[in-house]
């Protein structure tokens, strides 16, 4: 008898909170105008799948609906316990994103195994200040133009490794992570990461290993049911080995940083590490970094500095090998500008007119990144004349107004030299690939550098770029929105001259 009760109240409990509580939320939303899907957390998944099946693409709704329904506000769905807002129209992203103080962070908690507390990423308040106040007091411009070099190396050892492989059928994007991988672990502790190895490989694959088992298990259905503290506890295997491989990552790193201390000569370089190390000797409390906080905030950067730059050079590398007709013409704009023989100057990169473009249309299409994370409302709130109700996991798609007529003319059309007109937005948070606001991404002109100097590289180094004719795209969510398979290239014989 007590079983039975027991059973029930259970259940009731389960009823209530992932279908009841939820779809009341959802219901309120959609008094409000805003499209609903009905069924909790299978409704959505469902959708995407579908959309995944039938037309080779998770975002197909996004991008279709601009021409369906020009004023589309967005859409609530139900995922677990939460209820989440995606919003699609510019005004209510623009409004959304610069009221951060009505938020919190809503990455999964599954990360701060491997991310810890601080950082970029998950920290809030005061420390989250500290933290990008840091970071943005050293990337000036000056320190741009002193990464140039940097970049530059560490692009040529990709292509060069590249180049000596086998090159038909070429799986790109590792070379890509340990491309970005080399670059962030330079900036931070002005050496090449990659030399060191953890579950037998270098630092930035093993980063990208763990980063997809986790993403996995966010995306597993027993963690959209049961949630955070579910992983937490271990039960399974697999969620031992992530946490087993998370603690055993942030180990490695604190060694690293603890050996830095110990070098007689850190108080002198100029890497991030050196300079957080020297904060321990400030006057002030609140501006000096402890260990975990140093750690934190590397890998707030070493993770996304790695995840998101290569798969945005996959996908920029992927439009080059599938937007043939552009090629002549960027190969004769680099020629023209771009100068082995002389230093190479961020000047001479941002004159790069059409290459920049067609990085943009490739963001337009198709983007892997950018936006903001998802945020958790605070309080109930306005924005614009939609009623937030606290407790509400708020995430934006950028693909509806990157497919917007009202914005870009043929949208369905992969066209760079749109962007030649210099066209200004009525609404400048139309094209933001980057974010925007207070959270917007600090690295984007690190990124922008990577990705001119990898075009410019792989057009002067090989002949042809394409993609492989059995080679289909169908993008998905796993990382991030990106291909299903990895991108596949088929490249010609190297350039012997020029």
């Amino acid at each position: 008898m007590w079983l039975w009760i027991l059973g029930l109240s259970f259940f009731s409990y389960g009823i209530i909170k992932y279908w009841v509580a939820p779809m009341l939320v959802v219901l309120f939303y959609k008094k409000q105008g805003l499209d609903i899907n009905r069924v909790p957390t299978f409704g959505h998944i469902a959708e995407v799948v579908m959309n995944q099946k039938l037309h080779g693409d998770v975002s197909y709704k996004s991008k279709t609906m601009a021409r369906k329904n020009p004023n589309y506000l967005g859409e609530a769905f139900a995922i677990g316990s939460y209820t989440i807002l995606h919003l699609m129209d510019v005004k209510l992203i623009r409004e959304h994103l610069l009221k951060e103080d009505l938020y919190r962070k809503a990455y999964p908690r599954t990360f701060k195994h491997f991310l810890g507390k601080g950082g970029l990423m998950f920290a809030d308040g005061d420390l989250w200040k500290k933290n990008r106040k840091f970071i943005l007091s050293q990337f000036t411009m000056d320190f741009h133009k002193k990464m140039i070099p940097i970049i530059h190396e560490a692009v040529m050892k990709g292509i060069n490794r590249i180049k000596n492989g086998e090159l038909k059928n070429k799986v790109i994007l590792p070379e890509l992570e340990l491309i970005s991988g080399e670059i962030v672990g330079k900036i931070f502790f002005g050496m090449d990461l990659n030399k060191f190895e953890f579950n037998g490989m270098p630092l930035s694959l093993a980063l990208t290993q763990i980063v997809g088992l986790i993403d996995e298990v966010n995306l597993s259905l027993p963690f959209q049911m049961l949630g955070e503290n579910f992983f937490d506890l271990g039960l399974l295997p697999s969620h031992r080995k992530i946490i087993e491989d998370c603690r055993g990552f942030r180990n490695l790193f604190m060694e690293l940083i603890q050996q830095k201390k110990k070098d007689i000569n850190f108080s002198v370089n100029d890497d991030l590490i050196s300079l957080l190390i020297g904060t321990q000797q400030l006057e002030d409390p609140n501006m000096r970094f402890s260990d975990e906080e140093i750690l934190d905030l590397f890998l707030s950067v070493y993770f996304p500095g790695i995840q998101n730059p290569a798969l945005s050079d996959q996908m920029l590398l992927y439009c080059l090998g599938r937007y043939q007709e552009s090629i002549p013409e960027l190969k004769e704009e680099i020629a023209n500008i771009y100068n082995r023989a002389a230093p190479l100057t961020y000047e001479a990169l941002s004159r790069m007119d059409l290459l920049t473009g067609f990085i943009k249309e490739h963001f337009r299409c198709f983007l892997a990144t950018g936006g903001n994370l998802p945020r958790v409302a605070l309080k109930d709130h306005m924005v614009g004349d939609i009623m937030i109700k606290k407790g509400t996991v708020i995430t934006i798609d950028q693909f509806y107004n990157f497919h917007h007529p009202r914005y870009f003319e043929t949208p369905e059309k992969f066209n760079p030299k749109r962007w030649l007109e210099k066209k200004e937005f009525d609404d400048p948070f139309v094209f933001i690939p980057f974010g925007e606001g207070p959270r917007a991404c600090i690295g984007q002109q690190l990124t922008w550098i990577q990705f001119r100097i990898l075009v410019c590289e792989m057009l002067r180094t090989f002949d042809q770029i394409r993609i492989p004719e059995d080679y289909k795209l169908e993008i998905t969510i796993k990382r991030r929105t990106q291909p299903k398979d990895d991108i596949r290239l088929d490249l010609s014989a190297p350039v012997t001259s020029g």
